[in-house]
């Protein structure tokens, strides 16, 4: 009893010193106020008879400021323009990189560069732990596109997966993705740099 309790407040502290680091990135890369608990304008495409799960731009500042203290990427971009975000059903047809996209049931979510939207899939919550790591995941790919070229389209993936990884352990998830597939889906073809 001891031992749990002990380990609660050792959990318990650890959060605390990361919200109050990740105030602090957030008040460094906050130049122009943008900060609000208001709902972000996710401009859905969602049936008007179910409402809409929100996205508040406080969870995106939150999920934008653990990227920036847990990478060398510069996220002021993404910080101030943040994507779109556009929730969606399996079975629909989005846009997607100017063709499109069915949704599938192992679909989750997209990050369309050219557009710059986010697709969640629906069901999705900002009370599920996993539904927002799914959300940090798209929004690592808008900070790593952002940044740099990659070689291919799959490149960029182990490292959003590492990192979504890592978060899922702070929130005391343990990621049970195919770390084979991954790896396989991040490696370009034969001839283009990896």
């Amino acid at each position: 009893m001891f031992k749990r309790r002990a380990k609660q407040l050792k959990q318990l502290c650890q959060m605390q010193f990361r919200a109050a680091a990740l105030r602090v990135a957030l008040i460094l890369l906050c130049s122009s106020g943008a900060a609000t608990s208001e709902p972000f304008d996710a401009g859905c495409m969602v049936a008007e008879t179910s409402p809409e799960p929100a996205v508040t731009r406080s969870v995106l500042n939150e999920l934008i400021g653990w990227i920036a203290l847990r990478t060398d990427y510069d996220v002021s971009a993404v910080y101030r323009d943040p994507p779109e975000i556009v929730f969606c059903h399996v079975g629909e047809i989005v846009e997607y990189e100017a063709e499109g996209l069915l949704v599938d049931e192992i679909l989750a979510a997209a990050y369309d560069l050219t557009k710059r939207r986010i697709y969640l899939v629906e069901p999705w919550s900002a009370e599920d732990s996993f539904d927002l790591s799914v959300l940090l995941h798209e929004l690592i790919h808008a900070v790593q596109l952002d940044n740099r070229d990659w070689p291919c389209t799959g490149a960029p993936e182990w490292e959003a997966y590492m990192l979504q990884s890592v978060w899922l352990r702070y929130q005391g998830i343990v990621a049970d993705f195919d770390w084979n597939t991954i790896y396989r889906l991040s490696k370009c073809p034969t001839g283009t740099g990896n």
